[in-house]
């Protein structure tokens, strides 16, 4: 299990509100963890709090938004504190025509939103101690990175029929075990990993030759723990 130094153990959720994040937070309620949920949707996040009304904190916050640090700070507080900070909120969209709006909305969530919140996860583990998020300055703090492939969220909801599609609890289950085992990286699904293991092994200039078919919809994205 992880080391933490409190009889009940906190974690942070942003992105909590469907998909991946949601099944997280759900397999650390079966081991008795105590949660602070965030996302932009009250509702998503009420019906989740209502499965554990004493052991669930929410907090309504878009990543994009400078309100969201102290909205995050907040959270944490209210929740006692934080040994885990997991960040599931990124976006991905294929893009053709290289709309800049696209691009642009897809920056703010997954660079400017990430480094939000993860700076501000970061300094409350420095200032207490420690956690699980990033290995800097020889700190007491982990990070996992999880590499889930395709997940049949609502991100992928678009009638395409993505390869190797996996069901939500069981990334979420592979997860929590990662965490647990404090694995550095994580590619969830064993035939993702033979896949990777074989892209790596091919040639650029063979890559550049192959034909790419995009279109404007969104794509699963990896998923920062820490």
């Amino acid at each position: 299990p992880l080391d933490m130094n409190s009889d009940m153990k906190r974690a942070i959720i942003i992105g909590a509100t469907s998909g991946i994040g949601r099944e997280v937070a759900k397999q650390l309620l079966l081991q008795g963890w105590r949660l602070g949920i965030a996302g932009r949707r009250l509702p998503a996040l009420e019906a989740l709090q209502s499965s554990a009304p004493d052991l669930i904190e929410i907090a309504v916050l878009d990543v994009t938004q400078p309100d969201a640090t102290p909205k995050l700070n907040n959270l944490i507080r209210r929740v006692g504190g934080m040994d885990l900070f997991l960040l599931s909120s990124g976006i991905g969209y294929q893009n053709m025509e290289l709309n800049p709006d696209i691009e642009l909305d897809t920056a703010r969530t997954n660079v400017e939103g990430f480094m939000r919140m993860a700076d501000t996860a970061f300094h409350h583990f420095r200032e207490h101690g420690g956690g699980q998020l990033a290995g800097m300055q020889k700190l007491n703090i982990r990070f996992t990175d999880i590499r889930p492939g395709f997940v049949s969220t609502d991100l992928l909801n678009d009638g395409k029929h993505y390869p190797l599609l996996m069901r939500p609890e069981k990334v979420a289950k592979r997860i929590v075990r990662a965490l647990n085992h404090h694995q550095r990286v994580v590619v969830i699904d064993w035939r993702y990993a033979i896949i990777v293991f074989f892209w790596r092994m091919i040639p650029r200039r063979i890559w550049k030759q192959l034909p790419i078919r995009t279109g404007q919809k969104p794509t699963e994205k990896n998923s920062k723990i820490g």
